[in-house]
């Protein structure tokens, strides 16, 4: 049955839009950047120097501490869009196990 599936409607990578056999091709998921310490002790943004409040969000209110394991950056920027804007709930697989090897990285 997918072998028919990919014939009528292949599977193409959210990101950059080639034929792909996951929602990420292999080119796009070697381009997630993980964030690893030194980052801003309260945005979690990288930082440059030892952790410490970032000028970014020092003076923001209303939140005190977030968290990111990648960067906000293409592919993950597609990935998590056509996962919250687009309805593709099939993504949430993808994306759950994306943060999973990377937290257990971390």
């Amino acid at each position: 049955m997918r072998v028919l599936l990919d014939v009528i409607a292949p599977s193409l990578c959210v990101s950059c839009g080639v034929l792909a056999d996951a929602e990420l091709c292999r080119d796009c998921a070697e381009d997630v950047v993980a964030l690893v310490p030194p980052w801003c002790e309260r945005c979690g943004a990288p930082a440059s120097a030892a952790p410490g409040r970032c000028p970014q969000c020092r003076d923001l209110t209303g939140f005190r501490r977030a968290r990111s394991l990648v960067t906000y950056a293409e592919p993950t920027r597609s990935l998590t869009l056509a996962l919250k804007r687009r309805g593709r709930r099939p993504l949430a697989r993808a994306v759950g196990g994306l943060v999973a090897e990377l937290a257990s990285a971390n």
